[in-house]
């Protein structure tokens, strides 16, 4: 049994579901993890999670680790939505 009763997609409004539909589009999933759904009982910390979150996972999938000779390989444990043929 959960401890956190989870804010599902359909649920989400407002800012949590700005944050939802930015976490599906810019990681490219199917659907938002467990962990977003729990952090979204608190609109203004799971906006703020988040935006610290994405800037750090940007800098190791974008140039920037590219340029540093970093190699980060990260697969989600939700499966990302597939690509239009």
């Amino acid at each position: 049994m959960a401890l956190v009763k989870l804010v599902d997609e359909a649920d989400a409004t407002g800012l949590v579901k700005e944050v939802y539909d930015d976490i599906l589009r810019s990681r490219n999933l199917e659907r938002v993890p467990n962990y977003w759904k729990a952090l979204a009982h608190q609109p203004d910390f799971l906006a703020a999670t988040w935006h610290k979150l994405k800037t750090v996972v940007d800098f190791f999938n974008g140039s920037n680790a590219v340029a540093s000779g970093l190699q980060v390989e990260y697969e989600p444990s939700v499966p990302r939505r597939s690509e239009p043929s």
